[in-house]
């Protein structure tokens, strides 16, 4: 006997329906990676054409899906049923359980879902991003800190700025504490003003983040600071304004760093 093997591919019977029926319909063929006595093939066999089985599935899945409602549940409820159950759906086929902690399991689903929102779908992708660069922060070591004094003024634009490392910023094209406030109410956000805003997180304590929302320019500075390229290129490059990287800085925000030789 071979028990652990057993329990391995029972276990991605569980996980995978498309691998059961696989294993139902040609048993030799689906279990050939594992090593399996043949009392072992016989049973997995038999279990795999059990409609109970399907049971577990059910369990297993609830697991899964309440470890995503408890991470982002605001992404969950801008879903909506169907877009959810069609990404959930998606991401378990493709990237079976590795953990059982939630915030890890949060931002994986996170990352996989950013790369397969449809273009329009501007509102649930902001709420995402809000919500991956949440728990991301969560995981991060040290809280940010307000500057205790200004920092000496850099050259005119000539210095790199770079986003601090416990901060975070997300485009929005509604309030977004006013969509964060209609979905924590249990409503899709409707109907409010329209305008470009950017969210900016910061981790202010150990597991604690807090939410700010920017005007356009100081948000469009935190954005484009790429860590590479000088704020006097990026205003020259793009609609922003010295001001608003300089205001940043102040606010600890961004870093300085020296710009290339």
């Amino acid at each position: 006997m071979s028990l652990p093997e057993f329990q391995r591919a029972l276990s991605e019977m569980v996980m995978s329906p498309g691998f059961r029926n696989r294993v139902a319909e040609d048993p030799g063929g689906a279990l050939s990676a594992f090593d399996l006595s043949e009392r072992e093939l016989r049973r997995l066999e038999a279990l795999a054409r059990d409609a109970r089985l399907k049971t577990g599935t059910i369990l297993h899945r609830s697991t899964r899906l309440s470890m995503l409602s408890n991470t982002m549940p605001r992404t969950c409820r801008v879903l909506g049923p169907k877009g959810l159950k069609e990404l959930t759906h998606a991401y378990w086929s493709e990237h079976p359980p590795y953990s059982a902690f939630f915030i890890q399991e949060g931002i994986r689903f996170g990352r996989f879902a950013l790369d397969r929102l449809a273009e329009g779908q501007d509102l649930a992708r902001a709420v995402l991003e809000a919500e991956l660069a949440m728990l991301e922060l969560t995981e991060a070591e040290g809280v940010w800190e307000e500057p205790r004094e200004l920092p000496p003024p850099p050259a005119s634009g000539v210095w790199v700025p770079r986003l601090h490392p416990l901060c975070r910023a997300v485009r929005f094209r509604h309030p977004p504490l006013a969509v964060f406030a209609e979905l924590d109410a249990g409503r899709v956000p409707r109907d409010l003003p329209e305008g470009e805003r950017i969210l900016l997180l910061v981790l202010t304590a150990p597991k604690r983040v807090s939410l700010h929302d920017l005007p356009p320019d100081q948000g469009r500075a935190l954005l484009a600071a790429d860590g590479r390229t000088t704020a006097a290129e990026l205003c020259r490059t793009r609609p922003l304004e010295v001001r608003a990287f300089e205001e940043m800085l102040a606010a600890g925000y961004l870093t300085a760093e020296a710009a290339p030789a």
